[in-house]
């Protein structure tokens, strides 16, 4: 993705609950059309609220040592935290 053009701000490794309330992790790609995720689950690439998914925390695009959390129920880039 980074050779293709996305710069490394924009691909965040993201810590999920699945629908079995199991933990997993994700890439959630930023984009002007949305945060989609690719999950090695499945072979679909969807925008993060068809996912199913319920996001814990997420790399923050500034630092990727720092983890942020996320609020329930809303994109990730609206409710992170520190």
């Amino acid at each position: 993705l980074i050779e293709a053009g996305f710069p490394a701000s924009a691909l965040l490794i993201t810590v999920v609950r699945d629908r079995q309330g199991d933990g997993h992790a994700i890439l959630t790609v930023r984009t002007d059309r949305g945060d989609y995720v690719l999950d090695n689950e499945t072979s679909d690439i969807r925008l993060w609220n068809q996912t199913g998914y319920r996001f814990i925390k997420r790399q923050a695009a500034h630092d990727p040592n720092q983890w942020l959390t996320i609020g329930p129920g809303r994109a990730p880039a609206a409710v992170a935290t520190r």
